[in-house]
C-alpha cells in the first residue's frame, strides 16, 4: 500500500470517485472552470464543507523528500485528493487539464468539457 493511500485511510478521507462526482457538480455551479486546487479557493473549501471534513482532515499533509535540494516538501492531503480526482476526470475527457485549456482559451485552468457538462447535468438531476 502506498504512503498516500495509507494517509487517505488514516484520515478517513472520501473516495476519489465521490470527490470526482462532487467536483463535476461544483464546477457546474461555478461556471465550469477552476484555476487551481490551492488554499483560499472558494470551491476547495466549499467541497470540504460538503464532505464535512474536520479541520484535522483539512490540515493533513503528505511529506515528500526532494532529493536534489535535500528538503522536505509538504502538500495538503485534501488538495492532493482533489487533484487526483480531477486528473481521473481528465482521463475520461470530462474535464480538460490546464495545459489543454491554455491552448483553447489562453487561460491556465481546469475546465468542464461538453461530455463533463452532460455528466454534471445528470449528477445534478437536471434533464
Amino acid at each position: 500500500m502506498s504512503y498516500e493511500r495509507k494517509m487517505l485511510e488514516q484520515f478517513a478521507m472520501p473516495a476519489q470517485k465521490e470527490v470526482g462526482q462532487a467536483l463535476l457538480r461544483a464546477l457546474f455551479r461555478h461556471g465550469g472552470t477552476i484555476k487551481e486546487f490551492g488554499s483560499g479557493q472558494e470551491i476547495v473549501d466549499e467541497m470540504a464543507d460538503g464532505f464535512e471534513l474536520s479541520q484535522h482532515q483539512r490540515a493533513a499533509s503528505l511529506e515528500t523528500i526532494v532529493r536534489k535540494e535535500n528538503r522536505l516538501k509538504k502538500s495538503p492531503l485534501w488538495h492532493r485528493l482533489l487533484f487526483r480526482a480531477a486528473d481521473a476526470l481528465a482521463r475520461q475527457d470530462l474535464v480538460s487539464r490546464p495545459t489543454q485549456t491554455l491552448q483553447l482559451t489562453k487561460k491556465k485552468e481546469w475546465m468542464l468539457t461538453e461530455k463533463g457538462f452532460d455528466e454534471a447535468l445528470k449528477l445534478c438531476k437536471i434533464p
